[in-house]
């Protein structure tokens, strides 16, 4: 069961967490962690779902909230490093 959990571990990872922030995927990496340590399936199946609402949702409003308070520096900023990894 562990290494059954890792390999799906290593294939969420890969596969999902490609264009979310470096913050983001570290805390997905401790969640995952978590859910290996505790020998538990359901988080790891619930996680599309989290990562979603987290990409689609929280992501955009941070940026949003972001540029009201930066303006044109976050706007800079944005375009030199990028908003994916």
């Amino acid at each position: 069961m562990p290494g059954t959990l890792i390999a799906l571990a290593a294939i969420l990872v890969s596969a999902l967490l490609w264009g979310l922030f470096k913050c983001n995927v570290g805390l997905t990496l401790i969640y995952i962690g978590v859910a290996g340590t505790r020998l538990e399936i359901w988080p790891v199946i619930v996680l599309p779902l989290l990562l979603a609402y987290i990409n689609f949702v929280v992501i955009p409003v941070e940026e949003n909230n972001l540029r009201g308070v930066f303006g044109d520096d976050y706007q800079k900023y944005g375009a030199r490093v990028g908003r994916w990894l």
